[in-house]
């Protein structure tokens, strides 16, 4: 019993709305460092994630409560992510023995719960390092708006890929591309109005690759929701200033 009970805590470490809520709470408030990337890579880990399940089509465990495919965890993958973000982005002591005990303790929640096996636990990291490796390598002293033009074509991209591939679209896909294409252009419209000609564009392909037109009008949602995310960050900032100033 106490094994189940500690294996629930720990799996929380991994959950999806837990990290992005966090992140995005980073986002809004930190006032030392920008998190603007961080949030990107979670969405695209979330498409990439969708794909690769599809690409591999290796089976879930036996004991696992999900009909989809096991590897990567999807689990494993967003929380690798954002916890090797933050241990490259913070550079300190606690945060590296936060994130690595936070992967190890979520990893062996998940094959406790046998919802993967011990070979999709270990390798499914790679996938999270690889990918805020590359960003940090490529785009690591790039402009904030080039970045976000970046993601923005990678979400399309991923709906391209899906569609071709596959021939559907998994949900974590729509949520990541329609996010990224909603947290975007609201940054865009804040920063640099005249990017948004791209950010359209991607609006148009997006509506291409849905099934209807009503689809699309419901996978805007998530567009909204996170394009509110910089507006909240905006007014927090002027928030700061006045009690500065008064």
């Amino acid at each position: 019993m106490i094994f189940k009970i500690l294996s629930d805590c720990f799996l929380f470490l991994s959950n999806d709305y837990l990290l992005m809520a966090i992140a995005a709470a980073l986002f809004i408030f930190s006032t030392k460092k920008d998190n603007t990337e961080l949030i990107l890579l979670l969405l695209f880990a979330m498409m990439y994630k969708a794909i690769l399940k599809d690409i591999f089509k290796l089976p879930a465990p036996l004991t696992s409560p999900t009909l989809n495919y096991g590897f990567p965890s999807g689990h494993m993958n967003f929380a690798t992510v954002f916890y090797v973000f933050l241990m490259f982005k913070y550079s300190t002591k606690s945060m590296y023995i936060l994130g690595i005990t936070s992967l190890i303790l979520t990893g062996w929640s998940i094959v406790y719960f046998g919802y993967h096996t011990i070979s999709d636990v270990i390798l499914t990291p790679l996938f999270g390092i690889f990918s805020v490796g590359l960003y940090r390598v490529l785009l690591g002293e790039t402009n904030k708006n080039i970045i976000i033009l970046i993601f923005m074509i990678a979400a399309t991209v991923c709906q391209m890929i899906s569609l071709i591939l596959i021939d559907s679209m998994k949900c974590d896909l729509i949520i990541g591309s329609y996010a990224t294409f909603g947290f975007g252009s609201s940054i865009l419209f804040q920063n640099d109005p005249k990017k948004l000609v791209i950010s359209f564009a991607c609006l148009i392909l997006f509506f291409l690759f849905s099934d209807d037109v009503t689809q699309s009008v419901l996978n805007m949602k998530w567009s909204v929701i996170f394009a509110l995310l910089p507006i909240f960050k905006k007014q927090a900032s002027r928030r700061r200033c006045k009690i500065k100033d008064n």
